[in-house]
């Protein structure tokens, strides 16, 4: 099976959501029965990595990988002393990644890598274009993940969310 090269927005009509699997039933579950639903209702976007083909039995391109990005809120009194002091005291606009995963076959590869570059560049595009949010928020499903999240610089934010400002993610893409 071929993957593209690129990442595109989730379509259900070509893209086969059943038949991923990346061993955490509340992504698969996201990816199969919420996430085409959530952008009918402006919620949320979910970008797929499809293969190039699609598959015989369904007619469907099978998804290799996904994430979806939107935007949330966070209290000021979450973030460190130093940052809260700044900003004022109503909820605090961030982005935020609510998935992302790489079907089973494919994980170790650097999909999910990849995939984290692209959401973060997705919202530095939106922040230089007047969309506001101080950082990114992300969950991770495991201490696997977390590990991943923290190389690209995110930092403990509550106990199951992590953080990454604004001006960290400027950094990467104007280096």
């Amino acid at each position: 099976m071929t993957l593209c090269t690129k990442f595109v927005e989730l379509n259900k009509k070509q893209h086969d959501r059943k038949n991923f699997g990346c061993g955490v039933g509340q992504l698969d579950d996201f990816l199969q029965t919420k996430a085409s639903n959530h952008r009918e209702q402006k919620i949320s976007k979910t970008m797929v990595l499809p293969a190039t083909k699609p598959a015989a039995s369904t007619n469907l391109h099978p998804i290799q990988a996904f994430y979806t990005t939107t935007q949330t809120t966070i209290e000021r009194k979450t973030l460190s002393a130093a940052v809260a002091k700044a900003l004022p005291n109503y909820p605090i606009p961030v982005f935020i990644i609510p998935c992302l995963a790489v079907d089973k076959k494919l994980q170790g590869q650097g999909i999910g890598k990849a995939a984290l570059i692209l959401a973060l560049e997705e919202f530095y595009h939106a922040s230089t274009n007047g969309i506001s949010g101080i950082g990114v928020v992300i969950d991770p499903i495991d201490k696997k993940a977390d590990a991943i999240y923290r190389k690209f610089g995110f930092e403990t934010l509550t106990a199951n969310r992590l953080f990454l400002g604004m001006g960290t993610v400027e950094e990467l893409f104007n280096s």
